[in-house]
């Protein structure tokens, strides 16, 4: 005698990432955190960065350094950490802003949920909006060029799996 009682049957849908999409949020929120350490060391070390350049542009050391060295501390080098330097309230707001809508935008994303990839984007293109504003396109020359290559790639992944998620 079989009996079939259908109605205690439910479907479970899962709610947590797989695979890629796992990864990627975990990434997001270790980004975040370290995103929000930067901002404030960045915030307190600005005129100890200033003021180190300079004395080092002005003592005439860089002509001791190799080629490759001298690159790296020019008049354009301090002019852009003297920027940074008067800038470091509104770089630290939105350092600030941007890590923790990177955090709250990866956490929804946890839960499946599509708000959290257009938070997180949000907050991974406001920083290198307002820097270009703020500082202009010297903060992106040199290796700083560089500091774009991870978020291009996690933009790129994140749309891709973008489909993964519930609106």
């Amino acid at each position: 005698m079989s009996t079939k009682n259908n109605s205690f049957e439910f479907t479970q849908t899962d709610t947590k990432p797989n695979g890629l999409l796992n990864v990627l949020t975990i990434l997001s929120i270790i980004g975040s955190i370290m995103g929000f350490l930067s901002s404030i060391v960045g915030f307190i070390g600005a005129k100890k960065n200033y003021d180190d350049y300079k004395a080092l542009y002005e003592s005439g050391k860089i002509n001791e350094m190799p080629g490759f060295m001298k690159a790296f501390v020019n008049a354009d080098t301090i002019i852009l950490y003297q920027k940074m330097f008067e800038q470091r309230i509104p770089i630290l707001v939105i350092g600030l802003i941007s890590s923790t809508l990177c955090l709250y935008g990866a956490l929804q994303m946890r839960k499946l949920k599509l708000q959290g990839y257009y938070l997180w984007l949000i907050g991974e293109i406001l920083p290198y909006v307002v820097t270009f504003v703020l500082i202009g396109t010297a903060a992106f020359s040199g290796w700083a060029l560089l500091s774009l290559l991870i978020p291009v790639v996690l933009i790129g992944l994140y749309t891709v799996k973008k489909k993964e998620l519930i609106s």
